[in-house]
């Protein structure tokens, strides 16, 4: 089903209407239709047949564990660059088998950042999101926003993101406001769209709740990436949005890490997603190396131990997460 946007719903930036290319509608119906419905009081979540099947399904009975080696966050053009690579393929097709992995998202959040983007979706299994990080949202403009819009009508492009709110380097005033507005346009994006967000939050825990429970309908599917806040935050998102997940990266590996652990423990299994955000945080052994999808696997084998569960099942929980969430 088709989304049906009303002019009156279409998000404004700086006055200008955002224009709806109905081609982007048009990929739900090959990720499988999408809509929201309300469920026992209120509450909302997603519902897709597609997604339901894929749900009951074991992905790994017949196959490979590789095979469900998604990274759902990283920056490959990063990577690669860092690697000295310029094929991914080739790189690939290198890696050690302890080190393949599936498919990956690879975001494009700075200016710089996006055609280098758009380059890598012509490769196997590559996809992308595409927006504008907080630290960037000074670049943010009509010509930005008319890009982002392009960009995101690319069949591989899964995701509005990332975008967000980052206090850790900026403590001025007026560089937090055109955070907030370049956040909420990307919100209203996402929504207009009907794509997931990818939120970035960094020491904004407080504003970056309210303006979630302002602009993003409740059945919003976001992906909290590289969760490094508060278990009481994770515990808010968690409730208040019903289609959210939280992506953990090798920091979950790191030994002053405890605390990111302990919300790894209180997250559902079914609202975890697993990311690198390569090449930044690589995963004990490999820290203070390149990150890269290939590392996916030790960031699972620490929620497993976490848990106390099969290193098998979060693999294979966490692909069927991405397939909810992505479409992938």
């Amino acid at each position: 089903m088709k989304s049906v946007l009303k002019k009156e719903h279409v998000p404004l930036f700086l006055g200008k209407p955002w224009k709806v290319d109905n081609r982007v509608h048009g990929l739900k119906n090959k990720f499988g239709s999408i809509k929201c419905r309300m469920v026992n009081a209120g509450t909302t979540q997603l519902s897709t047949e597609d997604f339901n099947s894929a749900s009951s399904r074991s992905l790994s009975s017949q196959l490979p564990v590789w095979s469900n080696v998604i990274d759902t966050h990283c920056h490959l053009d990063m990577i690669l660059s860092r690697l000295d690579q310029q094929d991914p393929d080739s790189w690939r097709v290198n890696l050690p088998l302890e080190e393949k992995f599936a498919a990956c998202i690879t975001i494009g959040c700075s200016l710089k950042a996006l055609d280098p983007t758009q380059h890598l979706l012509q490769y196997d299994n590559i996809y992308g999101a595409f927006g504008l990080h907080p630290l960037s949202a000074h670049e943010w403009d009509n010509d930005v926003a008319e890009r982002v819009q392009s960009l995101l009508t690319h069949p591989k492009a899964v995701a509005v993101g990332e975008a967000g709110l980052d206090y850790h380097y900026e403590s001025d005033p007026e560089v937090h406001e055109v955070q907030k507005k370049v956040f909420r346009t990307q919100m209203e994006l996402s929504t207009a769209l009907d794509l997931p967000l990818v939120i970035h939050t960094r020491e904004a825990e407080s504003d970056t709740l309210a303006l979630m429970r302002e602009h993003l309908p409740k059945c919003a599917r976001v992906h909290v990436h590289c969760f490094t806040s508060s278990l009481e935050m994770a515990s808010q998102l968690l409730a208040d949005f019903p289609n959210l997940c939280i992506g953990f990266t090798g920091v979950i590996t790191f030994k002053n890490a405890q605390e990111i652990r302990d919300v790894v423990k209180i997250v559902p299994l079914d609202r975890i997603l697993l990311e690198t955000d390569g090449p930044f945080m690589a995963p004990v052994p490999y820290r203070g190396k390149v990150a890269h999808p290939g590392h996916i696997p030790k960031i699972a084998a620490e929620v497993a131990k976490v848990k106390d569960i099969d290193y098998n099942e979060v693999l294979e929980i966490t692909r069927q997460n991405a397939n909810r969430m992505y479409g992938i």
